[in-house]
Protein backbone atom coordinates (compact mmCIF):
# COMPACT_ATOMS: atom_id res chain seq x y z
CA UNK A 1 0.00 0.00 0.00
CA UNK A 2 1.50 3.25 -1.24
CA UNK A 3 0.06 6.79 1.17
CA UNK A 4 0.66 9.97 -0.39
CA UNK A 5 2.61 11.32 2.36
CA UNK A 6 5.51 9.26 0.83
CA UNK A 7 6.11 5.93 2.56
CA UNK A 8 5.55 2.67 1.00
CA UNK A 9 3.85 -0.03 2.98
CA UNK A 10 3.59 -3.66 2.59
CA UNK A 11 1.25 -5.24 4.89
CA UNK A 12 3.26 -8.67 6.56
CA UNK A 13 2.01 -11.56 5.37
CA UNK A 14 -0.54 -13.64 7.41
CA UNK A 15 -1.29 -10.63 9.79
CA UNK A 16 -4.68 -9.67 10.22
CA UNK A 17 -5.50 -5.58 9.53
CA UNK A 18 -4.62 -2.91 11.92
CA UNK A 19 -7.42 -1.09 12.93
CA UNK A 20 -7.12 2.79 14.50
CA UNK A 21 -10.14 3.80 16.59
CA UNK A 22 -9.93 7.50 17.49
CA UNK A 23 -12.13 10.11 19.20
CA UNK A 24 -11.36 13.40 20.47
CA UNK A 25 -13.05 12.89 24.18
CA UNK A 26 -12.25 10.76 26.98
CA UNK A 27 -14.39 10.54 29.56
CA UNK A 28 -17.90 8.11 29.71
CA UNK A 29 -20.52 8.74 27.53
CA UNK A 30 -22.34 6.78 24.52
CA UNK A 31 -19.95 7.30 21.40
CA UNK A 32 -16.73 6.26 23.81
CA UNK A 33 -18.59 2.98 24.69
CA UNK A 34 -19.18 2.49 21.30
CA UNK A 35 -15.26 2.93 20.08
CA UNK A 36 -14.36 0.79 23.49
CA UNK A 37 -16.60 -1.87 22.01
CA UNK A 38 -15.74 -2.45 18.88
CA UNK A 39 -11.82 -2.33 20.08
CA UNK A 40 -12.40 -4.28 22.94
CA UNK A 41 -14.47 -7.47 20.57
CA UNK A 42 -12.23 -6.93 17.45
CA UNK A 43 -9.01 -7.61 19.30
CA UNK A 44 -10.25 -10.64 21.29
CA UNK A 45 -10.76 -11.89 17.83
CA UNK A 46 -7.18 -11.59 17.12
CA UNK A 47 -7.22 -8.51 14.81
CA UNK A 48 -4.17 -5.85 15.80
CA UNK A 49 -6.48 -2.62 17.41
CA UNK A 50 -4.96 0.91 18.73
CA UNK A 51 -6.73 3.76 19.86
CA UNK A 52 -6.13 7.67 20.03
CA UNK A 53 -8.08 9.59 22.62
CA UNK A 54 -8.35 13.28 23.50
CA UNK A 55 -7.48 12.71 27.65
CA UNK A 56 -5.96 10.34 30.07
CA UNK A 57 -9.60 8.89 31.94
CA UNK A 58 -12.04 6.55 31.99
CA UNK A 59 -11.89 5.09 28.37
CA UNK A 60 -7.82 5.26 28.24
CA UNK A 61 -8.20 2.49 32.08
CA UNK A 62 -11.05 0.73 29.89
CA UNK A 63 -9.06 -0.14 26.48
CA UNK A 64 -5.83 -0.52 28.86
CA UNK A 65 -7.78 -3.46 30.80
CA UNK A 66 -9.01 -4.86 27.54
CA UNK A 67 -5.12 -5.05 26.17
CA UNK A 68 -5.63 -2.13 23.56
CA UNK A 69 -2.51 0.19 23.56
CA UNK A 70 -3.90 3.43 23.80
CA UNK A 71 -2.24 7.04 22.20
CA UNK A 72 -3.20 10.10 23.84
CA UNK A 73 -3.49 12.94 20.94
CA UNK A 74 -4.11 16.40 21.15
CA UNK A 75 -7.96 17.73 21.59
CA UNK A 76 -8.09 19.82 18.01
CA UNK A 77 -10.48 22.52 17.51
CA UNK A 78 -11.55 22.32 13.41
CA UNK A 79 -8.67 21.24 11.06
CA UNK A 80 -5.42 21.27 13.57
CA UNK A 81 -2.32 20.58 11.64
CA UNK A 82 -0.47 18.94 14.63
CA UNK A 83 -3.58 16.45 15.58
CA UNK A 84 -3.43 14.96 11.74
CA UNK A 85 0.59 15.30 12.12
CA UNK A 86 0.11 12.75 15.29
CA UNK A 87 -2.76 10.67 13.48
CA UNK A 88 -0.45 10.08 10.57
CA UNK A 89 2.87 9.22 12.58
CA UNK A 90 0.32 6.65 14.64
CA UNK A 91 -0.76 4.91 11.34
CA UNK A 92 2.78 4.63 10.40
CA UNK A 93 4.11 3.70 13.73
CA UNK A 94 1.49 0.80 14.60
CA UNK A 95 0.90 -0.54 10.39
CA UNK A 96 -2.29 0.71 10.66
CA UNK A 97 -4.62 -0.53 7.52
CA UNK A 98 -8.14 1.43 8.74
CA UNK A 99 -8.72 3.94 10.44
CA UNK A 100 -12.01 4.37 12.33
CA UNK A 101 -13.37 8.10 13.76
CA UNK A 102 -15.60 9.57 16.43
CA UNK A 103 -17.39 12.63 17.01
CA UNK A 104 -17.16 15.77 14.69
CA UNK A 105 -13.49 16.78 15.19
CA UNK A 106 -11.69 13.70 15.09
CA UNK A 107 -13.71 12.70 11.71
CA UNK A 108 -12.26 15.64 10.27
CA UNK A 109 -8.54 15.68 11.50
CA UNK A 110 -8.32 11.57 11.43
CA UNK A 111 -9.95 11.95 7.81
CA UNK A 112 -7.04 14.21 6.24
CA UNK A 113 -4.62 12.16 8.22
CA UNK A 114 -5.69 9.02 6.46
CA UNK A 115 -5.82 10.43 2.86
CA UNK A 116 -2.27 11.98 3.21
CA UNK A 117 -1.05 8.41 4.58
CA UNK A 118 -3.09 6.14 1.79
CA UNK A 119 -5.61 4.17 4.46
CA UNK A 120 -8.99 3.96 4.32
CA UNK A 121 -11.48 6.19 7.29
CA UNK A 122 -14.73 5.18 8.54
CA UNK A 123 -15.98 8.68 10.41
CA UNK A 124 -18.75 7.83 12.52
CA UNK A 125 -21.18 10.65 13.55
CA UNK A 126 -22.65 9.82 17.12
CA UNK A 127 -24.97 13.20 17.58
CA UNK A 128 -27.04 15.80 16.25
CA UNK A 129 -24.69 18.40 17.14
CA UNK A 130 -22.11 16.53 14.75
CA UNK A 131 -24.41 17.59 11.91
CA UNK A 132 -25.92 21.15 12.95
CA UNK A 133 -25.27 24.64 11.89
CA UNK A 134 -23.77 25.62 8.71
CA UNK A 135 -20.40 25.13 9.41
CA UNK A 136 -21.07 21.48 10.31
CA UNK A 137 -22.76 20.50 7.32
CA UNK A 138 -20.59 21.82 4.83
CA UNK A 139 -17.67 19.94 6.56
CA UNK A 140 -19.76 16.73 7.03
CA UNK A 141 -19.87 17.21 3.25
CA UNK A 142 -16.13 17.26 2.63
CA UNK A 143 -16.15 14.30 5.31
CA UNK A 144 -18.40 12.60 3.03
CA UNK A 145 -15.62 12.96 0.02
CA UNK A 146 -12.90 12.07 2.42
CA UNK A 147 -14.45 9.10 4.30
CA UNK A 148 -14.91 5.40 2.55
CA UNK A 149 -17.87 5.53 4.95
CA UNK A 150 -20.16 7.77 7.19
CA UNK A 151 -21.72 5.83 9.65
CA UNK A 152 -25.02 7.32 11.47
CA UNK A 153 -25.86 5.99 14.87
CA UNK A 154 -29.48 5.83 14.08
CA UNK A 155 -32.01 6.48 10.91
CA UNK A 156 -33.15 9.84 11.83
CA UNK A 157 -29.24 10.93 11.68
CA UNK A 158 -28.30 9.03 8.73
CA UNK A 159 -31.17 11.12 7.06
CA UNK A 160 -29.28 14.91 8.28
CA UNK A 161 -26.06 13.45 6.75
CA UNK A 162 -28.26 12.91 3.32
CA UNK A 163 -30.93 15.67 3.71
CA UNK A 164 -29.03 18.59 5.53
CA UNK A 165 -25.82 18.38 4.52
CA UNK A 166 -25.43 16.68 1.22
CA UNK A 167 -23.64 13.64 1.60
CA UNK A 168 -24.17 11.01 -1.10
CA UNK A 169 -26.90 8.33 0.39
CA UNK A 170 -25.05 5.63 -1.12
CA UNK A 171 -21.86 6.63 1.14
CA UNK A 172 -24.06 6.67 4.63
CA UNK A 173 -24.96 3.78 7.03
CA UNK A 174 -26.95 3.20 9.43
CA UNK A 175 -25.05 1.26 12.29
CA UNK A 176 -27.30 1.60 15.40
CA UNK A 177 -25.38 1.57 18.74
CA UNK A 178 -25.12 -1.41 21.12
CA UNK A 179 -25.31 -2.63 24.39
CA UNK A 180 -24.48 -6.29 26.21
CA UNK A 181 -28.08 -6.98 26.89
CA UNK A 182 -27.20 -10.01 29.32
CA UNK A 183 -26.51 -7.60 32.18
CA UNK A 184 -29.75 -6.04 32.30
CA UNK A 185 -31.87 -9.16 32.30
CA UNK A 186 -31.82 -9.76 35.82
CA UNK A 187 -35.43 -9.59 37.67
CA UNK A 188 -33.45 -10.42 40.85
CA UNK A 189 -36.50 -8.81 43.80
CA UNK A 190 -33.51 -9.38 47.00
CA UNK A 191 -31.25 -6.80 44.74
CA UNK A 192 -33.36 -4.38 44.02
CA UNK A 193 -34.32 -4.01 47.66
CA UNK A 194 -30.35 -3.67 48.47
CA UNK A 195 -29.71 -1.32 45.55
CA UNK A 196 -32.83 1.26 46.79
CA UNK A 197 -31.97 0.89 50.55
CA UNK A 198 -28.21 1.63 49.69
CA UNK A 199 -29.49 5.04 47.70
CA UNK A 200 -31.77 5.66 50.50
CA UNK A 201 -35.38 5.36 47.63
CA UNK A 202 -36.62 2.41 49.53
CA UNK A 203 -39.81 3.91 49.88
CA UNK A 204 -39.63 6.13 46.42
CA UNK A 205 -41.25 6.27 43.65
CA UNK A 206 -37.93 6.64 41.68
CA UNK A 207 -37.84 8.30 38.09
CA UNK A 208 -34.29 7.91 36.82
CA UNK A 209 -31.87 9.49 34.43
CA UNK A 210 -28.28 8.56 33.11
CA UNK A 211 -25.94 10.51 31.61
CA UNK A 212 -23.30 13.58 31.86
CA UNK A 213 -25.36 16.20 33.42
CA UNK A 214 -24.56 19.36 30.33
CA UNK A 215 -27.31 21.57 29.13
CA UNK A 216 -27.99 19.42 26.06
CA UNK A 217 -29.30 16.43 27.86
CA UNK A 218 -32.42 18.08 29.23
CA UNK A 219 -31.80 17.66 33.06
CA UNK A 220 -33.44 20.91 33.96
CA UNK A 221 -36.55 20.26 32.31
CA UNK A 222 -36.80 16.81 34.02
CA UNK A 223 -35.55 18.57 36.97
CA UNK A 224 -39.13 20.83 36.97
CA UNK A 225 -41.22 17.99 35.58
CA UNK A 226 -40.16 16.04 38.70
CA UNK A 227 -41.55 18.63 40.94
CA UNK A 228 -45.09 18.89 39.16
CA UNK A 229 -45.05 15.62 39.76
CA UNK A 230 -44.28 15.86 43.28
CA UNK A 231 -47.31 17.69 43.80
CA UNK A 232 -49.45 14.85 43.67
CA UNK A 233 -46.94 11.92 44.18
CA UNK A 234 -45.19 12.58 47.54
CA UNK A 235 -43.11 10.07 47.78
CA UNK A 236 -41.43 10.82 44.34
CA UNK A 237 -37.78 10.71 43.68
CA UNK A 238 -35.41 11.60 41.08
CA UNK A 239 -32.38 9.87 40.80
CA UNK A 240 -29.23 11.34 38.44
CA UNK A 241 -26.77 9.36 37.75
CA UNK A 242 -23.39 10.85 35.79
CA UNK A 243 -21.78 14.17 36.34
CA UNK A 244 -21.09 17.74 34.35
CA UNK A 245 -20.88 21.00 34.22
CA UNK A 246 -24.56 21.51 34.81
CA UNK A 247 -24.34 19.81 38.29
CA UNK A 248 -24.24 23.13 40.37
CA UNK A 249 -27.39 24.42 38.48
CA UNK A 250 -28.98 21.65 39.21
CA UNK A 251 -29.13 21.64 42.53
CA UNK A 252 -29.42 24.83 42.58
CA UNK A 253 -33.14 24.60 40.50
CA UNK A 254 -33.90 22.36 42.75
CA UNK A 255 -33.61 24.02 45.83
CA UNK A 256 -35.53 27.29 43.97
CA UNK A 257 -38.40 24.18 43.22
CA UNK A 258 -38.57 23.26 46.79
CA UNK A 259 -37.49 19.56 46.16
CA UNK A 260 -33.91 19.23 46.76
CA UNK A 261 -34.96 16.66 49.20
CA UNK A 262 -36.09 14.47 46.19
CA UNK A 263 -33.18 14.90 44.15
CA UNK A 264 -30.35 12.29 44.44
CA UNK A 265 -27.48 13.10 42.71
CA UNK A 266 -25.14 10.02 42.61
CA UNK A 267 -22.25 10.85 40.22
CA UNK A 268 -20.73 8.45 37.57
CA UNK A 269 -21.35 4.80 38.34
CA UNK A 270 -19.86 1.77 36.78
CA UNK A 271 -22.75 -0.14 38.06
CA UNK A 272 -25.30 1.07 35.72
CA UNK A 273 -27.33 -2.35 35.34
CA UNK A 274 -27.92 -2.24 39.55
CA UNK A 275 -28.60 1.52 39.61
CA UNK A 276 -31.19 0.65 36.61
CA UNK A 277 -32.81 -1.98 39.07
CA UNK A 278 -33.54 0.69 41.71
CA UNK A 279 -36.02 2.53 39.05
CA UNK A 280 -39.57 2.70 38.44
CA UNK A 281 -39.25 4.71 35.15
CA UNK A 282 -36.67 5.99 33.35
CA UNK A 283 -36.45 9.23 31.30
CA UNK A 284 -34.08 10.73 28.64
CA UNK A 285 -34.67 14.59 28.18
CA UNK A 286 -32.19 15.32 26.03
CA UNK A 287 -32.99 18.45 23.74
CA UNK A 288 -30.66 16.36 21.06
CA UNK A 289 -30.04 13.27 20.64
CA UNK A 290 -28.29 10.21 18.26
CA UNK A 291 -29.39 6.97 19.93
CA UNK A 292 -29.17 6.89 23.52
CA UNK A 293 -27.18 4.10 24.83
CA UNK A 294 -29.06 4.67 28.44
CA UNK A 295 -32.31 4.43 26.82
CA UNK A 296 -31.17 1.22 25.09
CA UNK A 297 -30.15 0.42 28.45
CA UNK A 298 -33.52 0.79 30.67
CA UNK A 299 -35.31 -0.61 28.01
CA UNK A 300 -33.63 -3.80 28.07
CA UNK A 301 -33.80 -3.90 31.93
CA UNK A 302 -37.46 -3.64 31.42
CA UNK A 303 -38.43 -0.14 32.35
CA UNK A 304 -40.95 2.03 31.47
CA UNK A 305 -39.51 5.26 29.33
CA UNK A 306 -40.34 8.22 28.69
CA UNK A 307 -37.77 9.75 25.67
CA UNK A 308 -38.14 13.21 23.97
CA UNK A 309 -38.58 13.56 20.11
CA UNK A 310 -34.80 14.59 19.63
CA UNK A 311 -33.85 12.81 17.14
CA UNK A 312 -32.41 9.34 17.65
CA UNK A 313 -34.89 8.33 20.52
CA UNK A 314 -37.63 7.78 17.49
CA UNK A 315 -35.50 4.69 16.54
CA UNK A 316 -35.89 3.16 19.80
CA UNK A 317 -39.66 3.92 20.65
CA UNK A 318 -43.35 4.13 19.21
CA UNK A 319 -45.16 6.41 21.83
CA UNK A 320 -47.43 3.90 23.49
CA UNK A 321 -46.06 0.54 22.27
CA UNK A 322 -42.46 0.66 23.46
CA UNK A 323 -42.42 3.67 25.34
CA UNK A 324 -44.04 7.39 26.02
CA UNK A 325 -42.35 10.17 23.87
CA UNK A 326 -43.05 13.70 24.02
CA UNK A 327 -41.52 17.06 22.56
CA UNK A 328 -38.36 18.22 24.06
CA UNK A 329 -38.03 21.17 26.54
CA UNK A 330 -41.22 20.81 27.40
CA UNK A 331 -41.77 20.11 31.43
CA UNK A 332 -45.16 19.89 31.61
CA UNK A 333 -45.37 17.02 28.76
CA UNK A 334 -42.47 15.33 30.13
CA UNK A 335 -44.70 15.51 33.90
CA UNK A 336 -47.87 14.37 32.28
CA UNK A 337 -45.78 11.22 30.75
CA UNK A 338 -44.13 10.13 33.89
CA UNK A 339 -47.46 10.86 35.96
CA UNK A 340 -49.34 8.38 33.11
CA UNK A 341 -46.73 5.43 33.69
CA UNK A 342 -46.85 6.51 37.91
CA UNK A 343 -50.66 6.30 38.00
CA UNK A 344 -50.96 3.13 35.64
CA UNK A 345 -49.31 -0.02 36.53
CA UNK A 346 -50.87 -1.69 33.52
CA UNK A 347 -49.52 0.20 31.36
CA UNK A 348 -45.54 0.53 32.94
CA UNK A 349 -46.25 -3.08 32.99
CA UNK A 350 -47.16 -3.50 29.49
CA UNK A 351 -44.50 -0.56 28.21
CA UNK A 352 -41.61 -2.22 30.01
CA UNK A 353 -42.32 -5.77 28.84
CA UNK A 354 -42.32 -4.02 25.25
CA UNK A 355 -39.35 -2.10 25.70
CA UNK A 356 -37.31 -5.10 26.85
CA UNK A 357 -38.11 -6.81 23.31
CA UNK A 358 -37.07 -4.20 21.45
CA UNK A 359 -33.99 -3.85 23.06
CA UNK A 360 -33.07 -7.23 21.71
CA UNK A 361 -32.20 -5.63 18.35
CA UNK A 362 -29.34 -3.39 20.32
CA UNK A 363 -27.27 -6.58 20.82
CA UNK A 364 -23.77 -5.00 21.14
CA UNK A 365 -22.48 -8.50 19.07
CA UNK A 366 -24.45 -7.11 16.34
CA UNK A 367 -23.24 -3.80 16.03
CA UNK A 368 -19.62 -5.07 16.32
CA UNK A 369 -20.16 -7.61 14.04
CA UNK A 370 -22.16 -4.69 11.22
CA UNK A 371 -19.00 -2.91 11.69
CA UNK A 372 -16.41 -5.90 11.30
CA UNK A 373 -18.78 -6.51 8.05
CA UNK A 374 -17.98 -2.86 7.10
CA UNK A 375 -14.51 -3.18 7.63
CA UNK A 376 -14.49 -5.93 5.47
CA UNK A 377 -16.46 -3.75 2.71
CA UNK A 378 -13.77 -1.45 2.31
CA UNK A 379 -10.79 -3.23 3.30
CA UNK A 380 -12.07 -5.48 0.85
CA UNK A 381 -10.24 -9.36 1.64
CA UNK A 382 -6.66 -7.99 2.55
CA UNK A 383 -5.36 -7.88 6.03
CA UNK A 384 -8.79 -10.28 6.65
CA UNK A 385 -8.61 -14.04 7.37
Amino acid sequence: MTGSGGDDYVEPAGERAGILQVIETGGAGGAETVLLEVARHLSLCGYRVVAGVGRRAWLAEKLEAAGVPVNVVRRGRRLDWRLVGQIMGIIRRERVNLVHAHLFTMNLNACVAARLTGVPCIATCHGLDDVQGARRRLVNRVIGRLASRIVAVSDFLRGELVNACGVAASHVVTIHNGVALEQFLSDNGSQRRAIREELGVADAWVVGAVGGLRAIKGHLFLVEAVARLAESVPNACLLLVGEGPLREELEARAADLGIAGRVRFIGFRDDVPRILGALDCFALPSLSEGLSIAAIEAMAAGLPVVVTASGGPSDLVRHGETGLMVPPGDASALSAAITAIRDDPDLARRLGAAARRKAEVFDVRSMVQRYERLYREVLGDSGWS
